[in-house]
């Protein structure tokens, strides 16, 4: 069983999805790494994930809300069918995840992988619209 536990923080460390994304660490990408520190159990960090995901879901929409207010009409509506198209995708990178971690593969640190890829999708699209909100703030 430790051995298993040390195997699996091992892959963590090296494929965690979430890395090399920034030159400064995001707090909520710290408080995530202190979270997996201190809950080294699949189960512990399959949570640590769920919750960086839920932080990265309000940073997203933070950022959605203070772009569309500074957009065009036409820049706010392309803003709105673009966030739509990315929530269809969303759901369906989210179903396809499900499928091949928890159905094609065995294992309960898949579930982990799961949630940390579910995470940092939702954490990409989190930084791109803060990047383009800064962007235009820059630009003014």
């Amino acid at each position: 069983m430790r051995n298993l536990l040390l195997a699996i923080i091992l892959f963590l460390f090296i494929y965690n999805p979430l890395s090399g994304q920034e030159n400064k660490q995001h707090p909520i990408d710290i408080q995530q790494d202190k979270c997996l520190e201190e809950n080294p159990t699949t189960y512990g960090m399959k949570q640590c994930y769920i919750k960086a995901a839920k932080e990265w879901d309000k940073e997203l929409n933070k950022y959605y809300k203070l772009l569309y207010n500074k957009l065009s009409d036409s820049g706010k509506i392309k803003l709105q069918d673009a966030q739509r198209a990315w929530i269809a995708f969303r759901d369906k990178e989210f179903a396809l995840m499900s499928t091949f971690y928890y159905e094609e593969l065995e294992g309960t640190m898949y579930h982990v992988m799961a949630s940390g890829d579910m995470t940092y999708l939702i954490k990409k699209r989190a930084l791109e619209l803060k990047t383009y909100y800064e962007t235009m703030n820059y630009s003014e």
